[in-house]
């Protein structure tokens, strides 16, 4: 297999992102071969941070903003403005003429839903990425019991044009958890009004000089990772690692399809299946009906008197 690329881990200070028309994608994403090298969720934590590990698998957080974006997502997940905010900082401190927002898509409605998938695969380019979120209700009272406002995923349009959904927080070596979009079937459908989700949010971009101060806000009660210090308990993953390490580590491994039976969601912690259980076999009482031989009578003959 050919040598795979080395990805790095960009700070505030440098971005890979450009925009396709208004969405603003990751170009030569390489999705397949990032997911092939991943070792798994930041910390190895499974039911927190997924946006923070889309980030990661992106290359695009280094690994101190990666530790309090955990943290952050402790209080009830990763806000989109918190993304929006991130991806502000890196073009202000980098002088681009750009401002990022939030487009929202209804997809509370299966045609939403599928419109929302097909417009974002039009434009798309061949082998880019877009950060998505899958919206619920902020009412915790109109979601499901449990669960945050939503969960991360990273849609891939791969080089022959077909698209694929990735969940890096559940991703393990030789396992991608990666799903070929096949449209939106009923099934489809029913999997996302289960998981409670009414919306969908990407990244979107408008060029020219905006100093609007608004573009960057401090959503989800004043806080967010870039006001926060890491804490002094964290724990790395793999052990020993320095924090000077890049956030997110990838191995080398063989090239093999692998697809995800199921949309999973990061607020609750991920279980192996459905627990197999042997149903206790019952032989049935076989009873033998009593044969009862009906007694058999002989009619009388009676000779008819001529």
């Amino acid at each position: 297999m050919a040598q795979l690329p080395k990805y790095d881990y960009l700070g505030a200070n440098a971005t890979r992102m450009t925009e396709s028309g208004t969405i603003a994608i990751l170009p030569a994403c390489d999705a397949d071969k990032r997911c092939k090298m991943w070792l798994g969720p930041l910390n190895q934590i499974g039911n927190i941070g997924c946006g923070i590990n889309i980030l990661g698998f992106m290359g695009e957080i280094d690994w101190d903003n990666a530790q309090k974006g955990i943290a952050e997502a402790r209080f009830g997940g990763t806000p989109f403005q918190y993304i929006v905010n991130w991806f502000n900082l890196k073009s202000t401190n980098i002088g681009l003429t750009k401002q990022y927002h939030e487009k929202k898509y209804p997809i509370d409605s299966m045609k939403g839903l599928d419109d929302f998938f097909q417009d974002v695969k039009s434009k798309l380019p061949n082998n880019s990425c877009v950060l998505v979120k899958l919206n619920r209700n902020d009412d915790p009272t109109k979601r499901p019991i449990g669960l945050t406002p939503g969960h991360y995923i990273l849609l891939h349009k791969d080089s022959e044009g077909v698209l694929h959904t990735y969940e890096p927080i559940y991703s393990t070596p030789g396992d991608c958890k990666a799903r070929q979009f096949k449209g939106v079937s009923a099934n489809f459908f029913n999997s996302y009004q289960q998981q409670g989700y009414i919306t969908a949010s990407i990244l979107e971009v408008r060029l020219g000089d905006d100093d609007d101060d608004d573009d960057i806000v401090d959503d989800g009660g004043g806080r967010h990772w870039g006001d926060m210090d890491i804490a002094d308990d964290v724990v790395h993953r793999g052990g020993g690692n320095d924090d000077d390490d890049p956030p997110f580590e990838f191995i080398d491994t063989n090239l093999v399809e692998l697809f995800t039976t199921q949309l999973h969601t990061c607020e609750k912690p991920r279980r192996g299946g459905k627990r197999k259980t042997n149903k206790r076999k019952t032989n049935k009482r076989k009873t033998n009906k009593r044969k009862t031989n009906k007694r058999k009578t002989n009619k009388r003959k009676t000779n008819k008197r001529n």
